[in-house]
This record gives C-alpha cells, structure tokens and sequence, in this order.
C-alpha cells in the first residue's frame, strides 16, 4: 500500500494597499513522485524564495546568522549535529 501525503498550508499575504488575500496550498497523493520535486512545488505554490540570493543575504551576514541559529532550540536538536560555525557555513553556502 502507497503512503499518502496530505498537507494543506494557507498562506496569507498582505500587499501595499493593505488588501489581505489567502492562497491555499494543497499536497496530496504524491506517493510516486520524489519527495524534493513535491517540496519544491509546495513551496513553489507559496511564493516562497528558495535561495538566499533570492533575498539577497550575502556572505557578510552568516557571522551573525551563525550566532542566532546556534542560539535556538532548532539546531541544537537538528538530526544531524551542528557543533559549529564551520558546518552552519556549509549550510548557508549551500542555500545560495
């Protein structure tokens, strides 16, 4: 028996004339497509960037994006253990 995936997401957004507009986002049944090309729809489907260029965060602010995230819960609990600045690099490189 196939898993089946059902996620829906409604994003809300307010433009500069302070008119609000939802937007539903909707994955389901995807049991044979790979799980990145349905994530990159979703988030596709959100309007979302998906790079930090696409927010222009260049490399001078991962001194900075390091401390933060090394101060949350997250990364501290992250499946893969992030001990220091050096792989939070990586990461960041990566995201380009």
């Amino acid at each position: 028996m196939a898993a089946r995936v059902d996620a829906t997401l409604r994003a809300t957004r307010q433009s500069s004339s302070g008119v609000t507009s939802r937007k539903r986002v909707s994955c389901s049944g995807h049991a044979n497509e790979d799980a990145g090309d349905v994530l990159d729809q979703f988030i596709a489907g959100l309007e979302m960037p998906k790079s930090r260029g696409a927010v222009k965060i260049g490399e001078e602010s991962f001194d900075k994006m390091y401390e933060q995230a090394m101060g949350t819960p997250w990364v501290l609990r992250n499946p893969r253990p992030i001990t220091g600045a050096t792989q939070v690099r990586e990461i960041l490189e990566l995201a380009a």
